[in-house]
């Protein structure tokens, strides 16, 4: 349910990174000081994010809460959460399977973080 989500996160929060060099996702990374990401390879560069940066990392359900990402946070002084998707129904259960949010309760329980 992207598109749904795009409705939620303000504007300038929603982007892919398909198609960015490497220098590029550095200096996008670089240049925010929120970011929301399902789990993936590129929440790698949470590490060119500046200390204080809070990031936000939405993973599938049962994913182990200690994430490579939380430890990558951790030692570039980026404030890191994480948020529990549900699986998407016509996805297969695990890590990979496709994700989905409950809008209306990602709304609510993020409204203080993205202020």
């Amino acid at each position: 349910n992207e598109e749904e989500l795009r409705n939620v996160l303000p504007g300038g929060f929603f982007c892919t990174l398909a198609g960015f060099g490497v220098r590029q996702q550095i200096d996008l990374f670089a240049s925010k000081r929120r970011i929301v990401a399902p789990h993936g390879a590129a929440l790698t560069n949470i590490l060119f994010c500046g200390p204080g940066t809070k990031a936000l990392e939405i993973i599938p359900p049962g994913y182990d809460l200690k994430s490579t990402y939380h430890s990558l946070a951790c030692a570039a002084g980026i404030d890191y959460c994480f948020y529990v998707a549900d699986q998407a129904p016509d996805s297969e259960a695990g890590r990979h399977g496709n994700m989905r949010l409950d809008i209306d309760a990602f709304r609510r329980d993020i409204e203080g973080w993205l202020s």
